[in-house]
């Protein structure tokens, strides 16, 4: 597959609400079975508001992979899941959502010249996996 260089335009994210926001005042929060289960999919927490009505939203990779070392350490579900509620939900560009590691604040991103990163001491890709 060949380049196709053209401007590039970041995508603007969508935030829905904190876990807590879109539960609401009475809201319940667990984790599917299904997901905490099988290590080898994504965390899923179904938000289940004071009315009866619920829906499900997919932690990233990067939660999932923070919840399953803290289950690992000995933490409860629901001390986990204490650790999620102000967490931001993202609409993703699917269609679907998932609760999102703080971006921190927006602006501009750096770049670096080619040059200026060839004077930079780079690590081994196998020394940056373990960082």
């Amino acid at each position: 597959m060949a380049f196709n260089f053209k401007e590039y335009e970041g995508v603007e994210l969508e935030v829905l609400g904190t876990l807590a926001s879109i539960a609401g005042k009475g809201g319940k929060l667990r984790f599917t079975n299904g997901s905490v289960n099988n290590t080898a999919k994504q965390l899923c927490v179904v938000i289940k508001k004071a009315n009866g009505t619920s829906d499900t939203t997919t932690c990233s990779k990067t939660i999932t992979k923070s919840c399953r070392a803290a289950f690992a350490a000995g933490l409860t579900k629901s001390r986990v899941l204490a650790s999620l509620i102000n967490l931001d939900i993202i609409e993703a560009t699917n269609g679907g959502n998932y609760i999102s590691a703080p971006m921190g604040e927006g602006g501009e991103i750096e770049e670096y010249t080619i040059d200026a990163l060839k004077k930079e001491e780079p690590v081994t890709y196998e020394e940056l996996v373990a960082f």
